[in-house]
């Protein structure tokens, strides 16, 4: 099992009050917005949901049980596999730059990290099992 899907498992069983759902999806649109500007830092995602950066680590953290540098990353390769899976005609820097990575070499690298493989390796992977 890849981080990923770590990630997804422990966000899909969390057991959270209405207010920290409404909070995280407050949370998903910032981090939307800001992962389409290339700006996911906490302190732009802090000052768009109107909160400080230390009470958005915190918030983060309580409803989720994972780090918010995790947890965006988790949203931001989200947004990687909704675009590498929609549409074939994305190259991978395309990708990298919509999904707010430095350069292609660090989408590649944290790409590896969170799925055990290389970013183009998933990609075909995923079309051959649209395939069959």
């Amino acid at each position: 099992m890849c981080n990923y899907e770590r990630y997804e498992q422990k966000l899909n069983n969390l057991n959270i009050t209405e207010k920290q759902k409404s909070f995280l999806d407050r949370l998903d649109e910032a981090i939307n917005k800001h992962v389409n500007e290339n700006e996911t830092e906490l302190t732009a995602i802090a000052t768009t949901l109107n909160l400080h950066p230390s009470k958005l680590r915190r918030d983060i953290k309580a409803a989720t049980g994972i780090t918010p540098s995790h947890y965006i990353s988790f949203k931001r390769f989200g947004k990687v596999l909704e675009m590498m899976r929609e549409s074939t005609h994305y190259s991978m820097a395309e990708i990298a730059e919509r999904c707010g990575f430095a350069d292609h070499a660090h989408f590649t690298h944290s790409f590896r990290r969170m799925f055990d493989t290389t970013p183009l390796h998933y990609k075909k992977q995923w079309q051959l099992s649209q395939i069959s």
